[in-house]
């Protein structure tokens, strides 16, 4: 007898209930059917949302059984130590069949501070912080978030993190309230339309609100997409080309709102070849090529050498 499960294809998309761990209060399906509203499966105005294609619902996790690599997304938050630095890693690296992508990569990153990495495409950006994110595993060296082996204590690595790439995953078909809302819930907070109006506000969306996100703009999508990070809260943010997509005055936006994640005291490591932008919200700054650092040191040093 089939069960309506996180481990079946349709997923709860506004219930409270969402937050239940794997298996708590569900009810037996037919075989193959789809569950009902009645039973433990809700919908957003009607619209079934398949668990796959729904944001947030999975992070992935190399090596994980019985759910295609995939784990749980963790909701509680876990203070880290602020004498912890947010990174260290040495002798870093990962390959693919016989290519290295990335080799020998040694940083160090205290609590609260700021990485650029800049570096032509291709040259290990994107793979250094698929790393971080821990949706790689490393096939050299050693790394530590918070003072913590990521392979050891993934759940509190990962309650700390958050990471925004180039390919957003929204779904198209829900309102931008909706979205949020959904996120809400599945962080374990309450969705108040007054939470959600806050949300908007601060991604400038207020307007925009009830529009499905299947017809808003790509800067639009990417300012949704960033504003979630006010719910998941991080002690550190992974950005990948976090400018692209955006207008001058969405680029000014978001530069803004770095600022003030980082006056706050949320550490960022930021994949950009947008240097007047990025530059200078980062303290320090590495330059990559052919997967290996060629260069280290200050962004604004960087900044001035043009790349």
């Amino acid at each position: 007898m089939g069960v309506c499960s996180p481990l079946s294809g349709w997923g709860c998309a506004s219930s409270a209930d969402s937050t239940l761990p794997v298996g708590a209060g569900l009810a037996p399906a037919r075989e193959g059917a789809r569950p009902s509203p009645t039973s433990c499966c809700p919908v957003i105005h009607g619209r079934w949302l398949r668990r796959e294609a729904t944001p947030g619902w999975y992070r992935s996790r190399p090596g994980a059984q019985g759910t295609g690599g995939a784990a749980p997304v963790v909701s509680a938050r876990v203070d880290t130590p602020s004498t912890a630095p947010a990174l260290v890693a040495s002798g870093l690296g990962r390959r693919f069949g016989r290519r290295w992508a990335l080799a020998h990569v040694d940083l160090e990153l205290p609590a609260g501070g700021s990485l650029l990495l800049a570096g032509p495409n291709g040259s290990g950006k994107t793979t250094l912080l698929r790393l971080l994110a821990g949706r790689l595993e490393a096939s050299a060296g050693t790394l530590r978030l918070f003072g913590l082996d990521p392979r050891r204590h993934r759940g509190t690595v990962r309650s700390g993190l958050s990471m925004v790439s180039h390919h957003l995953s929204l779904y198209p078909r829900l309102t931008a309230a909706e979205t949020l809302a959904l996120w809400l819930r599945l962080g374990g907070e309450p969705a108040p339309a007054e939470r959600v109006r806050e949300l908007l506000a601060e991604a400038g969306l207020e307007a925009h609100g009830d529009v499905e996100v299947g017809a808003y703009s790509a800067g639009m999508r990417k300012r949704l997409a960033l504003v979630r990070v006010r719910i998941e809260r991080p002690h550190l943010l992974l950005l990948d080309e976090p400018f692209s997509a955006l207008d001058s005055a969405g680029r000014a936006w978001l530069a803004e709102w770095l600022a003030g994640l980082r006056r706050e005291g949320v550490g960022l490591v930021l994949a950009s070849h947008a240097l007047e932008w990025s530059a200078p919200l980062c303290e320090r700054a590495v330059r990559l090529a052919a997967g290996q650092v060629t260069w280290s040191g200050p962004a604004a040093a960087l900044l001035e050498a043009g790349g």
